[in-house]
């Protein structure tokens, strides 16, 4: 399957049962140069690790969806995992009863805009699960447990986002999941939201689209207004471990996601009250790669200090000519993605402050 330079499309699929959570996000992504890789990335309770494989490894049937990585099937009907490394091992199925989708497309109009840096999609609010997986050596049984499915696909995740869902009953299925981003789009920069609250049998939606207002947006705070609905979400701890996130299609960006954490949810029409909820199995991911980018900076800057006894500055340290970067770029870079991968490698620009 031909696929653009510079592009990835990734799947987020959750399942928990009481206090267990296992998440596996199988994706497929091209770099800048159109080298064609896959991996699965595992993250449950205690830990998170990274399996990559080769192009060939990767096969998908648009129709179904259906994606095959090596001997790994991800399918809307269930899962059949074989995954082993030094850090974790994951084996078994697990087998999906109805999928409860959105009542229409979770980017509205946005899904018909063309070059957006990413698009999101919800494939299941919640559905059944029976089954078991063996997780390093422990048999863990997800009969009556609940599942969740999304989709991403683009160039890179937004350069800021906030992202948490939850499932606040089994059955019936009530759950929430909200995204708030940074959108860069053409000449364009503006915050963008998208929420569906799904509750007794009806979804909620709270989007940009619809006319949403962000009233709070911060690392452990989400207020959203829209019309009679408010939603309101505080982050009360969290158990965060690394993952990787696609730039310009290479996994080379660090994020961090907490998928059992304590979040608590309040959501009013009006003066009434339709659910307070605080859950101990909710999923919560925040990012901001600019204060990433300050920490690593600063980090930096502690590490050459201590070492410096010359007193030398960080910035004349990093100069290209103190490098000696002579033939690490051999030609003029073809594209936007194409400059970003050669600034990711070393900061070469006059008057660059960028850090990677």
């Amino acid at each position: 399957m031909a696929r653009r330079k510079g592009s990835f499309e990734g799947w987020y699929l959750k399942h928990q049962k009481e206090g267990r959570c296992i998440c596996l996000i199988p994706a497929v992504h091209v770099d800048s140069y159109g080298w064609v890789t896959a991996s699965i990335q595992v993250i449950t309770e205690n830990r998170s690790s990274l399996f990559t494989f080769p192009e060939e490894a990767f096969q998908m049937r648009s129709n179904d969806p259906c994606v095959k990585i090596g001997r790994n099937l991800f399918c809307r009907h269930g899962i059949s995992v074989a995954l082993a490394n030094d850090e974790i091992s994951v084996r078994g199925k697990l087998f999906y009863g109805p999928l409860i989708t959105p009542e229409r497309d979770i980017m509205g109009p946005f899904r018909l805009l063309p070059k957006m840096q990413c698009s999101h999609g919800v494939v299941s609010l919640g559905h059944e699960l029976r089954g078991t997986l063996r997780i390093n050596g422990e048999s863990v049984c997800f009969d009556g447990g609940t599942g969740y499915v999304e989709t991403d696909r683009g160039r890179s995740f937004p350069p800021t986002y906030l992202w948490t869902q939850c499932n606040l009953t089994h059955w019936p299925v009530s759950c929430v999941m909200t995204a708030i981003a940074e959108i860069p789009y053409m000449s364009l920069n503006f915050l963008g939201c998208i929420c569906s609250v799904y509750y007794k049998g009806r979804e909620y939606r709270l989007a940009t689209y619809n006319g949403v207002r962000i009233l709070a947006y911060s690392e452990g705070e989400v207020h959203l207004r829209q019309g009679k609905l408010d939603l309101h979400i505080w982050r009360l701890d969290e158990r965060a471990h690394p993952l990787l996130a696609p730039k310009h299609g290479s996994m080379r960006r660090f994020i961090h996601e907490s998928p059992a954490c304590r979040v608590r949810y309040r959501f009013m029409i009006g003066e009434r009250v339709l659910f307070d909820h605080i859950s101990t199995h909710a999923s919560f991911e925040y990012s901001n790669e600019k204060e990433n980018r300050m920490k690593e900076k600063n980090a930096m800057n502690q590490e050459e200090s201590s070492d410096n006894k010359y007193n030398i500055s960080s910035e004349t340290l990093q100069a290209a000519s103190m490098m000696d970067c002579t033939g690490l770029i051999p030609s003029e870079p073809q594209s936007e993605e194409e400059l970003e991968a050669y600034k990711d490698i070393i900061e070469f620009m006059p008057g660059d402050k960028s850090v990677h």
